[in-house]
């Protein structure tokens, strides 16, 4: 005989959609707004994401509690340069 026991964690968004590791998130934390790519969950119940600018390094974790919305979100950045003219 065997039992085997299976615990399912998953997070989903304010809209009830399953958010998965890499997909792109924006939510509200302690009055402010923030955007991320989902890394996972921390040993301590944390969610983990990571900066949404490439080259960055920059990783934050955010308890669950205190997220007020969180939607899935489709983010794409550009960066214009300002060329200085020389005379």
């Amino acid at each position: 005989m065997e039992i085997k026991r299976e615990t399912t964690v998953m997070v989903l968004t304010t809209d009830g959609k399953e958010i998965h590791k890499g997909d792109y998130v924006v939510f509200n934390a302690s009055g402010r707004c923030h955007a991320g790519h989902f890394a996972g969950i921390s040993k301590k119940g944390a969610l983990i994401f990571d900066s949404v600018i490439s080259g960055t390094d920059v990783t934050f974790h955010v308890m669950p509690k205190c997220i007020e919305t969180i939607y899935k979100a489709e983010i794409k950045l550009s960066a214009e340069s300002e060329e200085k003219n020389e005379i």
